[in-house]
């Protein structure tokens, strides 16, 4: 019974110790210790891509014009005191944000990832900016996505809305949450299976609000057209008249970005079920009168045990 205990003990933990490639968070970035100003560099930037930190640049496909560059303000923060802004200049290319990883494992090829995001889009005279953002594999030119999550005007809904862009059908798919028009700050997940190639968006309003699921089993890109993740790319879109129409310019702020890797729900389950089976093994052995003391006594030391009457029951 011992060896059993010990066996299942020592499954249990690995089960929990061990999730697929890595484990637990990869970058996390809220610009606070970040230089005020813009980003204008497409290999330096701010930031340590070997650490939890990212290593925040212009995107590969950005534009380095002075002025339409992404940059670091402290004008607007969701916590605590600076944030990233991306700006949609009137007319021409526009400025892209990257943050990208090195850390150890990447690029990520398999396991489920979290990238969240929390936003505040302006509202200048009625028109709402938006913002899309890739989580992405790192390239030299460009910055191939395997899932894309974006806030924009959706016709069928009639407001601006969180979209998750469907890879295989090449088509944005509404999650009906409407993004909020009054400068408030929300929350965005996308979740993205690397396994099974699909993708689910999340969004929460703030106040204490939680998480709400607004769709999922979105196609991401397959494994043949883009192998793995190791990057975040923030794109500013058009923004859009109270009529959807496009006015072509808008500011969108970024802050408390983070990604990780989230337990795959087969390990769960696996744990779950060990963590029963050592329960409904500990309940058994209290039916029949056993404290926590002659319990371990009983199994781990049993020529060292000392049997005082009653000491420290617990009666069923």
């Amino acid at each position: 019974m011992r060896r059993a205990l010990l066996c299942l003990f020592a499954g249990v933990l690995a089960l929990g110790m061990s999730p697929p490639v890595r484990a637990g968070m990869i970058f996390s970035q809220n610009f606070d210790a970040f230089t005020l100003g813009e980003f204008t560099s497409k290999t330096t930037g701010k930031g340590n891509s070997a650490t939890t930190d990212g290593l925040w640049r212009l995107a590969s496909s950005s534009d380095t014009t002075a002025g339409n560059r992404p940059k670091v303000v402290n004008t607007q923060s969701y916590s605590p005191s600076q944030s990233a802004s991306i700006t949609r200049p009137a007319s021409g290319a526009r400025g892209k944000l990257q943050g990208y990883t090195t850390v150890a494992g990447s690029p990520f090829a398999t396991g489920i990832y979290q990238l969240e995001v929390w936003l505040r889009e302006e509202n200048a005279g009625g028109n709402v900016s938006s913002c899309t953002f890739d989580l992405a594999l790192d390239g030299s030119t460009s910055d191939p996505g395997v899932s894309k999550i974006g806030t924009g005007w959706s016709a069928g809904d009639g407001a601006s809305v969180l979209q998750v862009y469907d890879m295989a059908a090449l088509a944005w798919v509404s999650t009906h949450k409407v993004i909020p028009t009054d400068g408030s700050w929300f929350g965005v997940r996308l979740v993205t299976d690397l396994d099974t190639r699909a993708s689910s968006a999340y969004i929460n309003y703030g106040l204490g609000g939680g998480w709400e699921l607004g769709v999922s089993g979105v196609a991401a890109a397959t494994a043949a057209s883009v192998s793995g993740v190791n990057a975040v790319v923030f794109d500013p879109s058009f923004a859009f008249g109270s009529n959807g129409t496009s006015v072509n310019s808008g500011t969108t702020w970024i802050d408390n970005v983070s990604l990780e890797q989230i337990p795959e729900p087969s390990t769960l389950a696996l744990l779950a079920t060990g963590l029963f089976g050592l329960s409904a093994w500990v309940w058994k052995k209290r039916r029949q009168g056993l404290n926590f003391r002659q319990l371990a006594c009983k199994e781990f030391a049993p020529c060292n045990c000392p049997t005082p009457r009653n000491e420290g029951r617990i009666d069923a």
